[in-house]
């Protein structure tokens, strides 16, 4: 069953809080989000999607347009290991950073203590190195065959300052597939980015790590 459209147009205001400021959730799509400035909290967010690991989601054709931020909330994306489903059709354009945390959010690792039990696990989950902070891996949060498609997600026109420009980690069996386009950004921190794919069109800056993103988590012993 195909999920019932929605369009919502946010009149020009500005958000703080200690959640997600504006959250797009599961079987959503046909959404416009405009002229709002962000402030403190978890941002302009898709997801979770699905609501959990080992479940199915689908969010589509979502835009933020027009948005300021100026706090710790950034553009964010997070999913969960061992999901099935699809995020695609996501924008988000003119988009201006007024001394910002942080520009992109994108996290597909869940906390051990987050991730429900489907069955028996071979190992417990742990923590494991991986570019940028260490994830949880293992137990609940194993990893299968299985993860959500990130597909034909667009940063387009990002303009400004921030402390760093952001950290993006998708999962190795499905690789998000972003598009970078007009991205000028003035920081002093580089991006941290795995299991990534990259189409770039115009300004990128901060540029993307020389030889691609880290692949990974390889945890000794799998």
């Amino acid at each position: 069953m195909q999920p019932l459209p929605l369009r919502l147009l946010a009149k020009p205001q500005r958000s703080g809080c200690t959640d997600d400021n504006v959250c797009i959730k599961n079987d959503t799509t046909n959404v416009l989000v405009e002229n709002i400035v962000f402030k403190n909290g978890h941002g302009a967010t898709i997801g979770s999607v699905p609501d959990g690991n080992g479940l199915r989601g689908y969010i589509s054709n979502v835009t933020f347009r027009n948005i300021t931020m100026e706090g710790n909330a950034p553009v964010k994306i997070k999913s969960w290991p061992n999901t099935t489903g699809e995020v695609s059709n996501i924008l988000y354009e003119d988009v201006t950073l007024l001394g910002a945390d942080t520009a992109i959010d994108v996290g597909t690792f869940a906390p051990c203590k987050w991730c429900h039990p489907l069955g028996p696990t071979k190992d417990k989950c742990r923590s494991v190195p991986f570019v940028g902070p260490p994830v949880d891996w293992g137990g609940a949060c194993s990893q299968t065959e299985n993860q959500i498609s990130m597909v034909n997600i667009t940063f387009r026109r990002f303009r400004g300052t921030v402390k760093a420009p952001g950290m993006i980690r998708c999962r190795e069996v499905n690789p998000c597939l972003f598009n970078f386009e007009d991205v000028n950004i003035s920081t002093s921190q580089p991006w941290i980015c795995g299991n990534m794919n990259a189409s770039i069109k115009g300004a990128m800056l901060p540029p993307l790590p020389r030889g691609g993103c880290a692949v990974g988590p390889r945890p000794k012993g799998e």
